[in-house]
């Protein structure tokens, strides 16, 4: 299982978020599938946002 992490949106660049973890800025980006389907009713992030993150091992 993935360790999650906890993090601040500082910045939105396009598809990509800008976002301060244990004060380092980092760069993430949603699960591809979001963009995809009308079955998501949540709002997109956005810079104020608390978020939980899920690092994708694949892209280190």
């Amino acid at each position: 299982m993935k360790e999650k992490m906890n993090g601040f949106i500082t910045a939105v660049h396009r598809e990509r978020y800008e976002v301060r973890v244990n004060g380092e800025d980092l760069y993430a980006r949603l699960k591809a599938g979001i963009y995809f389907t009308d079955r998501c009713e949540e709002e997109f992030p956005t810079v104020g946002d608390n978020v939980e993150l899920i690092p994708d091992v694949s892209e280190l």
